[in-house]
């Protein structure tokens, strides 16, 4: 029997925003079934960064969209969301995902694992190959370090011939979660166990205390203003929050309260919003996003009975876990916090000697 030949894949190279428009369902089925289904991957989240420049943080560069997908039979089986910006400091061009940096915790290429060696295979010699990217320079940020494609494409590269490095970004904790909450606090540091039940209970003896979900869309844009109005009393997140920022940051929570994935919470202390947390709920994950706190609440530690309420019902909604997402801030540990790391992987194609 003659042996079964593996056709290359065909690749396409999508540079306009109505060309990635066309692809959005099959772009999104692929996602949930791909190596990495974040949420900051999904078709809608990428399309509204790409819109706002990142929140603004690429508004001062020349970019272009170069969205290589991968077709076998019409069947859509990879993408790499990629753009092209030209940097202004060496005046070269350099392809990196879309989403990348400061406002998208993780990224990755789009596809199934067990397709997923296939494609980045034929993936880098697309790159090699094609004139039509302005770059074959890579720099692709915003990896976490559990994806298989950090190892997979780091012995590609190499069996290839291309430079890679390789830089830790920033940790990312998580908290894995248990089939109740008494079971959560008996996995985690004994002083920090006590340290919790302690505030919780300090704050439910004082007032009422209770979480409180928004999930009126009439009164979405209220709770959006006063979200924002409190993040700014936190003087490192008002330096964050410029004009473009916030713009974004309103859009991506109108989009996620859309598309039905937003845990939006508030801690209410005798019925006033004393903190707030902003999540994303994805298959068996809470993505805490963001969040905010009112300082007239401080003997109360809302932060900390806000997060402990969250966590117990996640734990009722059977997740598996709470990503904390990027950053090392000392409370997501004292909640048993377990430190992934992001990763940015630069690549460089093979010299090529004539």
């Amino acid at each position: 029997m003659p042996a079964c030949i593996i056709q290359p894949m065909e690749f396409k190279l999508l540079s306009t925003q109505e060309d990635w428009n066309e692809i959005k369902p099959e772009w999104d089925a692929l996602l949930n079934e791909s190596i990495t289904p974040s949420p900051f991957l999904s078709h809608s989240y990428l399309s509204h960064w790409w819109q706002s420049a990142g929140g603004g943080e690429w508004k001062a560069f020349d970019r272009q969209l170069c969205i290589i997908v991968a077709y076998e039979n019409d069947q859509l089986l990879g993408i790499a969301p990629l753009f092209a910006w030209l940097d202004n400091e060496t005046d070269t061009w350099q392809l990196g995902f879309i989403g990348q940096v400061e406002v998208s915790d993780y990224l990755d290429f789009i596809v199934r694992e067990a397709g997923l060696n296939r494609f980045l295979t034929d993936w880098l010699d697309y790159i090699q190959n094609a004139n039509a990217l302005p770059s074959k320079n890579l720099l692709l940020a915003n990896i976490i370090d559990t994806s298989p494609t950090v190892q997979t494409l780091t012995q590609l590269a190499q069996e290839k011939g291309w430079e890679l490095e390789s830089e830790v970004l920033e940790v990312a904790p998580y908290i894995p979660l248990a089939q109740n909450f008494d079971a959560y606090l008996a996995q985690i540091d004994k002083k920090q166990r006590h340290e919790i039940r302690r505030k919780l209970r300090n704050a439910q003896s004082k007032a009422k205390v209770e979480l409180q979900f928004v999930n009126q869309l009439e009164r979405l844009e209220e709770n959006i203003a006063h979200f924002i109005h409190l993040m700014g009393q936190d003087a490192g997140k008002a330096q964050f929050l410029n004009p473009d920022m916030v713009k974004f940051f309103e859009g991506f929570i109108r989009q996620s309260f859309a598309q039905g994935n937003l845990v939006f919470t508030w801690l209410g202390i005798d019925g006033q919003r004393a903190s707030g947390y902003l999540s994303i709920i994805q298959n068996d994950t809470l993505y805490v996003y963001n969040s905010c706190w009112d300082p007239a609440f401080a003997t109360y530690s809302p932060g900390w009975v806000h997060l402990g309420l969250l966590i117990d019902w996640a734990i009722s909604q059977e997740l598996g876990e709470v990503d904390m997402m990027r950053g090392d801030e000392i409370y997501k540990y004292r909640f048993g916090g377990i430190d992934r790391q992001v990763l940015a992987l630069r690549f460089s194609p093979p010299k090529v000697f004539s």
